[in-house]
């Protein structure tokens, strides 16, 4: 289904290029959502002219009822902001759906989970009596 994408402006008027390059931006989040039932992204655009920077506040509902991945990003121009909040809720998205096919742990191993104790520690606590 198709996402709603919702933006909104504070103190900025991109540019036609930067429109284009938020275009892609979103049809990349389009093409992540495609799986859910009523996707929703919601997006505002700060421009902080102290700072020279653009903030994105990035929020993507899965669903009516579905979980919200929020992203909060700045830069220097309005699609590396967006293109870092988009990476960032990709990557939250990735987490959620390896959590709902049961996965253990994301990423790397826990360090824990079958771990050799170290040479000097092979079943000592430390703690012995004579």
């Amino acid at each position: 289904m198709a996402m709603e994408t919702k933006v909104h402006r504070r103190n900025l008027t991109p540019t036609a290029l930067e429109e284009k390059r938020m275009q892609r931006q979103w049809r990349k989040l389009e093409r992540q959502m495609a799986r859910y039932p009523a996707p929703l992204a919601e997006a505002t655009l700060t421009a902080q002219a102290a700072q020279r920077l653009i903030q994105v506040d990035l929020r993507v509902r899965l669903g009516p009822s579905g979980a919200h991945l929020v992203s909060h990003q700045q830069a220097e121009t309005v699609d590396l902001a967006l293109e870092r909040a988009v990476d960032d809720v990709t990557r939250q998205l990735e987490r959620h759906r390896a959590q709902q096919r049961g996965e253990p742990s994301y990423g790397v191993p826990s360090r824990r989970e079958g771990s050799v104790r170290g040479p000097g520690l092979r079943g000592s606590t430390g703690y012995e009596s004579s």
